[in-house]
């Protein structure tokens, strides 16, 4: 149910990737949690722990120096994310207890992100404009991702 609330606010699956906007999939995510759930929209997560009696709840702590417990963390929070670097260290503190060095190296030297050296220019073209130029184009029979 919840991809087809994705499928019907984005309209369409390009070269098998599901095109939405960050803010239509928090609508949609949040709208299909119980209204059991308890949420933190609009804090700023500075890290994550949890417990060493896994599965156990994950406490979550907050800039405004507030704490929270939750079963489930969804880590999609950008290219700066505190999820991916509290998972990396907690994943390289285990690999060092483990005695793997080599992974526990590998793991801190991935916790902040560096730039590729690759840029990535998006452009949405309407389906008017492309039929008056390319009305035969492949665009308009099967999925279609262009790259360069």
């Amino acid at each position: 149910m919840f991809l087809q609330c994705l499928l019907l606010t984005c309209g369409y699956i390009l070269g098998g990737l599901l095109g939405i906007h960050r803010s239509d999939f928090s609508r949609v995510l949040l709208q299909h949690l119980p209204s059991t759930y308890r949420t933190h929209c609009f804090k700023r997560l500075l890290s994550y722990r949890q417990r060493s009696s896994y599965p156990g709840p994950i406490e979550l702590v907050f800039a405004d120096g507030t704490t929270a417990n939750c079963d489930v963390l969804i880590g999609a929070d950008g290219i700066k994310s505190s999820v991916r670097r509290s998972l990396l260290r907690e994943q390289g503190y285990r690999a060092r207890a483990d005695g793997r060095q080599r992974d526990y190296d590998h793991l801190l030297d991935s916790v902040d992100p560096v730039w590729s050296g690759t840029l990535a220019y998006t452009a949405v073209i309407s389906a008017e404009r492309l039929k008056a130029r390319a009305p035969h184009h492949r665009a308009f029979d099967q999925p279609t991702q262009v790259r360069w």
